[in-house]
């Protein structure tokens, strides 16, 4: 990430999406198991993790949070069905 975002021009927005071990589900170990010979493995990674590929960058209201609250045109019904993170930020 750190290369992605040293190679944006000045101004550019970095959106980012990403699942997390965080909120997921009990039996998400299952899940991991079947995408780990698959060309693109799935890699869960913790708030602080998410938070990190921001870096270099001032990250937009409202911050880095789960995916149902990053601005909802209404009010999710249960945001514990959804385990990600996302959010947007901008390059100076």
């Amino acid at each position: 990430m750190r290369s992605l975002v040293d190679a944006l021009p000045s101004g550019s927005f970095l959106v980012v999406s990403h699942a997390t071990g965080d909120l997921a589900p009990p039996r998400v170990g299952e899940i991991v198991d079947t995408y780990a010979t698959s060309a693109a493995p799935l890699v869960l990674r913790g708030l602080a993790d998410v938070c990190r590929f921001f870096d270099g960058t001032n990250v937009l209201d409202p911050g880095v949070v789960r995916l149902p609250l990053w601005k909802p045109d209404t009010p999710p019904a249960d945001v514990h069905t959804v385990w990600g993170y996302g959010g947007v930020g901008r390059k100076p």
